[in-house]
């Protein structure tokens, strides 16, 4: 069979439910050419020091394991006159976190695709930017639904065990993605995730930031009980340097759908660490003496200019800035000391491209925001 691996810039979590005679790392990444940088599996990793040659010590690609791939450019990976991975391969896991493959082309629930005696071997499932926790026998929780060929994950056991995993019953895809489209962050290799079974105040639709060094780590859309909330660590990456390590708390903030507003969340919320699956019983509302009050902007939607209003209740440091909607820094439009008293801004965005922006009004533990539509 041939079949393909659409790879985005950056980290990506994949494995192979096929593969050619030549396992070498070298031709099974020849297609993508020096797209790629790296390759880590599990306590292996090789990288392309020049066109075609790769060092380090990983040699073969196997059909049980699962890949870091990190990209230098998105591309898509080739791979030709494959062998399907057979029903009967088995997989032998050890207590603790294992790095595998979903061997088949298809996809399939977590149950359907374990056998009743392994699945209970499960504490969770972690793919790229998903999770998946086991409460009870045979009842997962958590953004990750399903397994698919060609994607990795990390399997977190209580005990060894021996299996073959569960054939789907047909090769439907599945629609399941990793990223938001509202709220992204760069992936990395070192990932945690909490599961929140109440936060106060959160409905259907809004999001759940959560940020470590006033960086974006993670985002999810609440759906309710045990959300599950990623949080991206360091792993020795420059994109990632700001990102958690052991031991870091992150925080989390609740996004009202309807009007963007940020509200710091309060709980017990555990140290980060890589492959980490925490539960938070519920995430309350910080509630702090308001300082500084944002009014809706005027006109908006806008083309290409557009005022904000703003009220200041106590003297102090005031920020006003303009985020895109990745949370990247676009304007500052007022830092520095201000009286009390009320005041407007001017945004000009004739070179910012249309599409929805977060203009952001802090002064102390105050944070007041609104949405902007920018349609050109």
């Amino acid at each position: 069979v041939d079949y393909e691996i659409s790879l985005n810039n950056g980290a990506n979590l994949i494995s192979f439910w096929g593969l050619p005679e030549d396992v070498s790392v070298g031709n099974i990444m020849s297609s993508i050419g020096t797209s790629v940088s790296g390759i880590i599996g599990q306590g292996q990793a090789a990288s392309q020091i020049a066109p075609g040659t790769w060092v380090g010590s990983l040699s073969e690609i196997t059909r049980t394991r699962g890949y870091w791939a990190l990209m230098v450019n998105s591309d898509n990976l080739s791979i030709l006159d494959a062998t399907p991975t057979e029903s009967s391969q088995v997989f032998e896991l050890n207590n603790g976190a294992n790095l595998i493959s979903f061997p088949y082309e298809g996809s399939s629930t977590i149950t359907n695709a374990l056998p009743d005696d392994a699945e209970s071997a499960f504490n969770g499932i972690i793919g790229q930017g998903q999770a998946a926790s086991q409460i009870a026998p045979g009842t997962w929780v958590g953004s990750l639904g399903s397994l698919q060929g060609t994607k990795g994950y990390w399997a977190l056991l209580n005990t060894s065990a021996s299996f073959s995993f569960i054939e789907p019953s047909g090769s439907m895809r599945s629609s399941e993605s990793a990223y938001s489209t509202s709220y992204e962050f760069i992936q990395s290799m070192e990932q945690a995730f909490y599961f929140v079974e109440d936060i106060e105040g959160a409905e259907y639709g809004d999001w759940i930031l959560a940020y470590h060094n006033d960086e974006l780590v993670g985002s999810r859309q609440w759906n309710g009980s045990y959300t599950d909330i990623p949080a991206m660590g360091y792993d020795g990456s420059l994109e990632t340097s700001g990102f958690c390590k052991t031991g870091d708390i992150p925080t989390f903030y609740l996004v009202k759908d309807y009007s963007g507003e940020h509200i710091e969340l309060n709980g017990d919320i555990s140290g980060w660490d890589s492959n980490g699956m925490y539960s938070i019983e519920s995430l309350t509302q910080v509630v702090v003496p308001e300082t500084v009050s944002l009014s809706t902007a005027y006109p908006n939607p806008f083309n290409p200019e557009t005022t904000l209003d703003y009220n200041v209740m106590s003297s102090g440091m005031v920020e006003l800035s303009i985020f895109d909607i990745n949370g990247r820094l676009v304007s500052t439009l007022w830092s520095g000391d201000l009286l009390a008293g009320s005041y407007s801004a001017n945004w000009d965005a004739s070179n910012q491209p249309s599409g929805l922006y977060i203009a952001k009004l802090k002064s102390g533990n105050t944070i007041q925001t609104t949405k902007l539509v920018l349609l050109k």
